[in-house]
């Protein structure tokens, strides 16, 4: 059934295609725009849509070849679009009853209705595979997990020139990801998203400058930094892997700092406070290698573990 609906099909069916695009791997990033080829091309647009309608072979063909065209289109159009693209979606005049976009029901058939995805659940699901695609899971944890087993290290040189250089520990960890991620966007054209690196590279450089950031850190460790970092972005991203180890590298690291872990915590050693630095940073490999399976799982088109 090409027009299922009263109102609303043919945003239902863009909807639909580049739901498809991206579950199926041909897109996984969501970056394609085949809206402006269309948009470019009005009177072709409707002519095929005609055709398709009629349901014959050449129709159906002729639909499957021009979708195919305005797909290859789509990255060359891509950033040129005006913002005003998804007109049909979220302005007017729409005819009475026409379903907007906010509560538009987008049915995937695939010679039977096989799925039933609201807007809100095809965008998260869309935001899923871009954060996938671009491994801001796996990457961010990989490099925490790095710093935190430096800092483990440096946790057994209790002097105080070790602490001043440990403090700028968390601004180099989030200026290296905010430098990874646009390199990856030149060299790929892949968006870098809206993490917020380089604002945290910047808050962490100057609480490692100014005389209270400075105290902050010489008394809690430069871990309560990188695990607040790993909260924001965790709750951002809607992530319990990434914030909750953030939170238990909040926790640990004043405990490593103040000697709390060497006072108390006998059983992990002479240097307590570097064995749970160290601790943590092996979670983090393992939360690490999980994200990454889940972003290929995602990418995949399987369920993520």
């Amino acid at each position: 059934m090409v027009r299922p609906f009263t109102a609303g099909n043919g945003v239902t069916a863009r909807a639909v295609a580049r739901y498809l695009t991206a579950t199926t791997g041909l897109d996984p990033t969501g970056a394609v725009l085949p809206e402006p080829a269309w948009q470019a091309a009005a009177a072709p647009y409707l002519a095929g849509a005609a055709r398709y309608a009629t349901g014959t072979p050449d129709g159906v063909a002729a639909w499957l070849v021009a979708s195919a065209h305005a797909v290859r289109a789509g990255p060359r159009r891509r950033g040129r679009w005006p913002t005003r693209c998804s007109r049909d979606a979220s302005a007017g005049p729409h005819p009475a009853g026409e379903v907007r976009g906010r509560a538009l029901t987008a049915v995937t058939l695939r010679g039977r209705v096989t799925a039933v995805v609201t807007v809100p659940e095809y965008v998260d699901a869309l935001r899923r595979r871009q954060r996938a695609a671009r491994h801001t899971g796996s990457l961010v944890l990989a490099v925490h997990a790095a710093a935190v087993a430096v800092l483990a290290v440096a946790q057994v040189d209790w002097g105080l020139a070790s602490w001043r250089w440990q403090n700028l520990v968390p601004a180099v960890v989030y200026v290296v990801l905010w430098a990874v991620v646009r390199l990856r966007e030149r060299v790929t054209g892949m968006g870098g998203g809206r993490d917020g690196f380089g604002v945290m590279a910047a808050f962490a450089l100057a609480l490692a400058l100014l005389p209270f950031g400075y105290l902050l850190l010489l008394m809690a460790g430069p871990g309560v930094v990188l695990g607040a970092g790993l909260v924001v972005v965790g709750v951002r991203q809607r992530s319990a892997l990434l914030w909750g180890h953030g939170l238990v590298l909040a926790v640990v690291s004043p405990l490593a700092r103040l000697g709390t872990l060497d006072n108390h915590a006998w059983f992990l050693g002479p240097h307590a406070g570097a064995t749970g630095l160290g601790l943590v940073a092996l979670a983090l490999v393992v939360a690490a290698t999980r994200a990454l399976a889940a972003e290929r799982a995602v990418l995949a088109g399987a369920p993520a573990a």
